[in-house]
């Protein structure tokens, strides 16, 4: 099983992905870099082997779902208005994805399927 970790760099304000473990080898991608991103960056697989990578876009102050493998990935809006303390969980049974994010001003813990 290949290791899998997503990488926030708080110096270069970017999210890799690290790939390709053989021996002693250990490579990676950056998959976002413009601007506070990759704040409480989460990792989850779907039943067909696609890497899944939520995290906050300080900038934008929006939640991110980053889809694919490498060198593919795609990414989509999850929601806007907040993402801080993003955290995730799946089910095991079905494997629906959920998430948890602060929302400022309301001062609220909000909760979202990713569908």
């Amino acid at each position: 099983m290949t290791p899998c970790v997503p990488i926030f760099s708080a110096r270069a304000l970017s999210i890799s992905w690290p790939f390709g473990y053989r021996a002693i080898s250990l490579s990676s991608q950056r998959i976002a870099s413009k601007g506070a991103q990759g704040l409480y960056t989460q990792l989850y697989f779907t039943a067909d082997g696609l890497a899944n990578i939520i995290y906050y876009n300080r900038k934008n102050d929006v939640v991110i779902k980053v889809t694919g493998d490498i060198p593919n990935w795609t990414p989509s809006e999850l929601q806007t208005g907040g993402g801080r303390y993003l955290a995730l969980a799946t089910n095991p049974l079905d494997g629906v994805a959920s998430y948890t994010w602060f929302q400022p001003g309301v001062a609220k813990l909000r909760v979202a399927d990713i569908v």
